[in-house]
């Protein structure tokens, strides 16, 4: 079973009920495990509505007070870890920026394949349908190289919203731990992973995703980018 942790803040009018539903028709394996990260709005009455069409196959967790999309994953992965029927552990973004076929066919890599945790990126390919301004795209590019000459192992797109983990052993152990970052908790996610002894560099993959366009309304701003190198710094060098 796939389990996809999707973090929710404000998102009344950003998320697509028919979307979830029908996706649970057509993926038998998937299973949605909404976080809902303290929102002031509607956001909890949507996800309780969704959940009751089809309470099986989608649970809706509630944080008492915004945590940042960083502790809503968080929380998120550890409750689908404890899942039994859990295999692999997806987060997504809320927003359907990245389709959910684009999850369903990552799901497939890492399931068919030796990695242990898959990761979207955004590239501009001949036929790959990318919607993604320019801006963004230069400054996650300049992070990406950053975070990476960090880590100590290239990737071109950290901060993708698609990621899923195989589920093993000691998985649980590194989201144990609060994350320093509320947003760029995927670096932090990987220098925790790349520590351990046992995932190589061979246990991550990039796959550029065939389809993602940018959705109006991202909390993200363009101070946040800023803080974002800051909290680069608080997390190689606390």
């Amino acid at each position: 079973m796939l389990v996809a942790v999707v973090p929710c803040y404000n998102e009344e009018l950003r998320l697509s009920l028919d979307s979830y539903l029908k996706a649970l028709d057509r993926y038998p394996q998937l299973y949605w495990c909404f976080i809902n990260d303290g929102s002031t709005d509607q956001t909890q009455a949507i996800l309780e509505q969704l959940r009751q069409k089809r309470p099986e196959r989608i649970t809706v967790l509630q944080l008492d007070k915004n945590s940042g999309k960083g502790e809503a994953v968080r929380q998120g992965v550890l409750y689908a870890l404890d899942l039994t029927e859990s295999k692999y552990i997806a987060y997504f973004d809320a927003d359907l920026a990245t389709p959910i076929e684009e999850l369903y066919r990552l799901y497939l890599l890492i399931h068919q394949g030796p990695y242990k945790m898959i990761m979207g990126i955004r590239l501009f390919l001949r036929g790959h349908l990318i919607d993604r301004s320019p801006f963004r795209y230069w400054i996650g590019k300049g992070f990406s190289k950053l975070a990476s000459l960090l880590l100590g192992v290239t990737f071109k797109d950290t901060q993708c919203g698609i990621k899923i983990f195989k589920k093993t052993e000691n998985l649980k152990s590194h989201f144990q731990e609060p994350f320093v970052s509320k947003w760029i908790f995927d670096v932090e996610i990987l220098k925790r992973l790349i520590s351990d002894s046992h995932y190589s560099k061979d246990s991550f993959f990039e796959e550029p995703l065939v389809s993602w366009h940018e959705v109006g309304g991202s909390k993200i701003k363009w101070h946040s980018f800023i803080t974002a190198f800051w909290d680069l710094k608080n997390i190689f060098f606390k």
